[in-house]
Formats: C-alpha cells, structure tokens, sequence
C-alpha cells in the first residue's frame, strides 16, 4: 500500500511537474528565437510566457480542476487571441483604455456564456493590447496551445493515475 501512495506522487505530482518545467522551456525557445520583443513589441513576450507558465501549471498540476479542461482551455486562448488582435487592430482608432475595455469584457462574457473559464487566456488578450502585439504573436499562441494541449495529452493517457484504480 505505501508503494501506491509513492507511485500516486510520482505520477501525479513529480512527473507533470516535470512535464511542466519542458513545455515552459520550449515555450520560451519558441519565444526568444523568433526575437518577439526584439522586433515587435519591448517586454510582450514576457506577459506571453507569463500567461502560458501559469497555463501549464493548471494543465499538469491541477489537472482535475475546472480550468484545466483541455476543451476550456483551447477555446480561451482562441477567444483571448481574437479579440486580444481585434483589439490591437482598433488601437489606430481609440485610446488604450477604451480598447482595453472592449477587450476586456466581451471577452469575460464569451469565456463564461462558452464555459471556457481558464483565466490565464485573458492575459494573453490584453498583452495583444498593451504590447501591440502583432500577427507574430497569434502564431506563438498557436503553436504554444498545440505544446501545451500535445503534453497535456500525453499526462492523461501515459502517466497520470486516478487513486480508484490502485485499490483494484
């Protein structure tokens, strides 16, 4: 019995903590050799990395929570980089704090009337806002949920252990 709890803890807590740590490190090779912030935008690809790190630590380490939802988390970080980008578009017209708004709230009404609710997507809406990040950074999103999602999906199906299924 006290093999299981050790094997629980391996599986479900060093292994994706692990997991985690890699996707971080490819996120930030992803980030820094495209030159982001060196030919876009000063500092936007620290709030990328910063709502993708956030991200993976609900994907791997709370994987039963309601945020770590693959569907939730795909479809929030397809409405954040819509309208984080629509935002960005509509800056040649209105202040930063009015498009901030209008980022802000539709897209807190889209995530909870689509049950997308994983918070850190709305970081990634607003770093489309306030750092002018451009076409560049809806690729990094992109490739960045495709990570993410493609461990995530290998937790669940290699690695990662539901306690009822020991006691059997």
């Amino acid at each position: 019995m006290k093999n299981y709890g050790l094997k629980i803890f391996l599986n479900n807590r060093i292994i994706p903590a692990v997991l985690a740590t890699v996707a971080v490190s490819i996120l930030t090779y992803i980030l820094y050799s495209l030159n982001l912030d060196i030919s876009r935008a000063q500092g936007s690809s620290a709030i990328l990395f910063a709502s993708f790190s956030v991200s993976a630590f609900i994907l791997f380490m709370t994987p039963r929570s309601k945020a770590a939802h693959l569907d939730k988390f795909i479809k929030s970080y397809a409405l954040g980089t819509a309208l984080g980008y629509f935002g960005l578009l509509i800056l040649r017209f209105l202040p930063l704090y009015v498009v901030a708004g209008l980022v802000m709230f539709p897209l807190s009404l889209l995530l909870y009337v689509t049950r997308s609710e994983h918070p850190p997507a709305v970081g990634i809406a607003m770093a489309f806002v306030l750092y002018r990040v451009d076409i560049y950074g809806v690729l990094i999103v992109i490739a960045a949920v495709i990570v993410l999602a493609l461990l995530r999906i290998v937790l669940e199906k290699f690695v990662f252990i539901v306690e009822n299924e020991l006691v059997r």
